[in-house]
Formats: C-alpha cells, sequence, structure tokens
C-alpha cells in the first residue's frame, strides 16, 4: 500500500509539471528583448508577457481555454487576438500604431487601462455584429439622441444625459442595472432659472450616489 501511494504521487506531479511545461512566458525583468515574430500563448493559465520587452509582431491567444498575464512596460503592436480566453491585466495596456484588435476575449482589468495610441492613427476592432462578440442584454428607448452616459462607482445605475425637446419626461435619467434588465430609477427635467437646457455630459462621482450635469 506504501509503494502504491508514492507511485500515484509521482504521476500526479508529473502531470502538473507537463502541464505548465506548454505554457510561455515571454520578457524579463533584467535584460531588454524586442520580439517581431507573432507570439502564441497555448492552453494553460500561466501564460504570461512580462518585464522589458517589446512586441511588435502581436499575439494570440489559442482559445478560451488560456489564459495570459500582461505584464509588460513597453506597448504592443501587430495583430493581436485573444480567440475568447482570458487576458489578465497587471500592468496598463498600451497599444502602438496599427495595431488590431481581431478578436475578444474576457478582460481582466484589474483597475489597469487599455491605452490607444496617441498619434491620429486607426486602432481596428472587431465589428459589433460579429458572432460572439456583443451580446444585447437590455435596451430603452429615451425617444432622442443620448449625448451623454456614466455608469456609477458601484456598476449598479447609469446615467444618461439628452436634448431638452426630446420629451417633457425627463432629459437627466437614472437606470438601475441588476445584471439582466435596465429600470428606470429617477428622472428629472434639467433647467436653468430662466430655461431648460440640453445636457450635453454628466460624470458620477467616483465614490458615492451624486453626479455633476
Amino acid at each position: 500500500m506504501r509503494v502504491f501511494w508514492q507511485i500515484l504521487l509521482v504521476n500526479i506531479l508529473f502531470v502538473t509539471s507537463v502541464q505548465k511545461l506548454f505554457c510561455v512566458t515571454i520578457g524579463s525583468d533584467t535584460a531588454v528583448s524586442r520580439v517581431s515574430a507573432t507570439q502564441l500563448f497555448p492552453s494553460g493559465d500561466d501564460n504570461e508577457i512580462t518585464g522589458f520587452i517589446s512586441v511588435e509582431g502581436g499575439f494570440t491567444i489559442e482559445d478560451n481555454t488560456t489564459t495570459c498575464t500582461f505584464d509588460g512596460l513597453f506597448g504592443v503592436s501587430g495583430d493581436v487576438r485573444l480567440e475568447g480566453g482570458i487576458f489578465v491585466l497587471d500592468r496598463d495596456f498600451i497599444l502602438k500604431n496599427s495595431t488590431q484588435l481581431l478578436t475578444l476575449g474576457d478582460i481582466v482589468g484589474n483597475g489597469y487601462a487599455i491605452k490607444l495610441p496617441p498619434q491620429k492613427t486607426q486602432v481596428k476592432m472587431p465589428s459589433a455584429t460579429s458572432v460572439g462578440i456583443l451580446r444585447l442584454i437590455d435596451r430603452i428607448n429615451v425617444g432622442g439622441d443620448v449625448n451623454s452616459l456614466d455608469w456609477a462607482f458601484d456598476d449598479d445605475y447609469i446615467a444618461i444625459g439628452t436634448d431638452s425637446d426630446i420629451t417633457d419626461s425627463g432629459n437627466v435619467r437614472v437606470y438601475f442595472f441588476d445584471g439582466d434588465a435596465l429600470a428606470l430609477a429617477a428622472r428629472v427635467q434639467a433647467v436653468l432659472p430662466t430655461d431648460r437646457f440640453d445636457v450635453k455630459t454628466l460624470r458620477w462621482r467616483p465614490s458615492l450616489h451624486f453626479f455633476a450635469v
């Protein structure tokens, strides 16, 4: 019986080691490098872009069972294919010129940002009508153009601002979102001392349920 458990333990450790062996880490915390070939991150949860590396040929996450963590100090250029996988940000993800996000996946932001190129250039992203890219959860017809909208800090509410003349029912509205549907929570017609006005911009306070118009 003792020999059996020893053999079983060895087999489990061997399988774990093989699984980690096929994951890919590019970059270094001590040396600067640049890669021009497209990088492929295979199935697994230990893929990583880290340190002083410039990825210039883009990269591909193999499938929806793949996780890749971005902790690189330099930006990325080239075609990026997330293929439904999980892309975890441990640092701001900076997109250089000529970058194309050809397929999307689950992006875990961790409070970091995806920064677009500062130059006047196009950043191509998948079409909203592409199969598997976006899924409609709910929609509300407010009777006119929405000039501005913003999510509350807790993600439970969304506020919108519209022109004053679309309806008399309020050009500032707050909707509650429970993850499946939008429900009107409050509305008001924004007015000046002399006249009502169009709402062009509104923003929630970062930590409380107040917003400015």
